[in-house]
């Protein structure tokens, strides 16, 4: 982790040319001049120019290949304070970022990791050599996969294979004082990470943000030690007192941030199970009929060919054959057409909710009116999750486009909804039917 942070204030600093924290400095052309590497690098004495007290002649660093200029020092820090992140992905990067005296401070280790895979790829995009950004997007790509949540051992062995070669693009670039111990580090790491698992358990950005907690108590600067001590004890003696309050909220009986409601047990079919929770003012209005459109998606890997050679023909005619079926069961009493299969079969109700923002599997969604307000952002953003039952595999795909209605893609039997728009800010949430006790819990449309 920390690893991770000193390179990437090396390769940022150096970049863009911060005080203090650059690589390229005038000792550094020095020893390009001594290696008599780099000749457009070397440092050039103006010639008829007095020595100052020191004995140093006046001299002017050229500017190398891999550092920004000042208009794109400042097309870059504009970036940073204008970006955006969903909400519990990062801290707020934009409040440490100081366009007119063109720093950022205030970093912690996890805003570095964010920047080093994520946004440095997209900010210099544009300002940088191509070759120059392909070694950057090389190296945060080796920390990106290093830092996955599932790690596989022949992608460790092919990341153990590949920095030093990066390693060494990196050295054909920027001058030598830029290979310090922090930087050769990097080659042990996928060996690190083939003995001890994945970095999240080991990394120590849940340490840091207690050590901040603890840091928080202290009142008394002469006496830190008994400031955090007494602290400490108030609060585990008001952690077990609540345990024997009842009727009031506690960190015990709170409920989760992003909690998404309860799962209904009762029903089979996974649709019918998701859980959602809206907030912000509901609204009810009329769905055109012309708006709401099916798109049918196969779940089995035993089709015949016959069907997929009738793919079209299938899509079209299966939402009209199925709603048939299964209401000719229903008028039997047939114990095949149950409720969800009746309410599947009828299609989503023309009256839906409006709100303007909901939570599902445990992800927030705005529209783009509510979060004009905020730091963070949470449309136009995409979860995906795949429920394996028996021999199909059911897709789901969360989506917010354009800051309209967080939808749920479903594959098989997918409601979709792509010619609707946002008014007033609000999402649109369907349920599938009103047919039933189990119908009565409201389902997403697809856009």
């Amino acid at each position: 982790m920390h690893i991770e942070k000193n390179i990437c204030d090396s390769v940022m600093g150096t970049i863009i040319d911060i005080d203090g924290k650059t690589k390229d400095t005038e000792k550094a052309r020095l020893d390009l001049e001594d290696m008599g590497i780099r000749r457009e690098l070397h440092l050039q004495f103006l010639k008829g120019t007095k020595t100052n007290k020191e004995g140093k002649l006046k001299c002017v660093k050229s500017r190398a290949l891999y550092t920004l200029s000042q208009k794109e020092r400042k097309g870059f820090w504009e970036f940073l304070k204008a970006v955006k992140f969903p909400d519990g992905y990062a801290a707020n990067i934009s409040r440490c970022v100081n366009i007119k005296d063109g720093k950022i401070i205030g970093l912690k280790s996890h805003d570095c990791n964010v920047l080093l895979q994520r946004l440095l790829l997209v900010g210099l995009r544009g300002y940088l050599h191509k070759d120059v950004l392909d070694a950057i997007t090389e190296l945060a790509s080796f920390f990106r996969q290093l830092c996955s949540r599932k790690l596989n051992v022949n992608v460790l062995d092919n990341l153990e294979k590949r920095i030093p070669l990066i390693l060494c693009k990196l050295e054909m670039i920027f001058p030598p004082a830029f290979f310090d111990v922090m930087v050769h580090l990097a080659i042990h790491l996928a060996q690190e990470a083939k003995i001890g698992g994945p970095v999240q358990y080991r990394w120590m950005y849940p340490i840091e943000r207690y050590l901040s907690t603890l840091k928080g108590m202290v009142r008394n600067r002469a006496r830190p030690e008994g400031s955090i001590a007494e602290a400490y004890v108030v609060k585990e003696c008001l952690s077990f007192c609540s345990l024997y309050l009842h009727g009031i909220e506690t960190k015990y009986n709170r409920e989760e941030r992003n909690y998404d409601g309860e799962e209904n047990q009762n029903a089979t079919i996974s649709v019918f199970r998701s859980k959602i929770r809206t907030f912000g003012e509901t609204n009810f209005v009329q769905c055109p009929l012309n708006n709401i459109m099916f798109s049918i998606g196969s779940t089995k890997k035993n089709l015949n060919k016959k069907i997929l050679l009738g793919g079209r023909l299938h899509k079209k005619e299966f939402a009209s054959c199925f709603e048939n079926r299964i209401k000719k069961l229903w008028s039997t009493k047939s114990p095949e057409a149950t409720d969800e299969l009746l309410a599947l079969a009828s299609g989503p109700d023309h009256h839906i909710s409006k709100c303007s923002g909901c939570i599902v599997e445990r992800v927030k969604y705005l529209t783009s009116l509510r979060e004009s307000r905020r730091v963070t952002r949470n449309s136009e953003v995409c979860t995906d999750v795949v429920h394996k039952v028996e021999d199909s595999a059911i897709e789901i795909r969360s989506v917010v486009r354009s800051g309209e209605a967080p939808v749920e893609i479903v594959n098989p039997c997918v409601h979709n909804n792509k010619n609707d728009e946002e008014e007033d800010g609000k999402t649109k949430m369907t349920p599938y039917s009103n047919i039933g006790p189990v119908m009565m819990k409201p389902h997403l449309m697809s856009i």
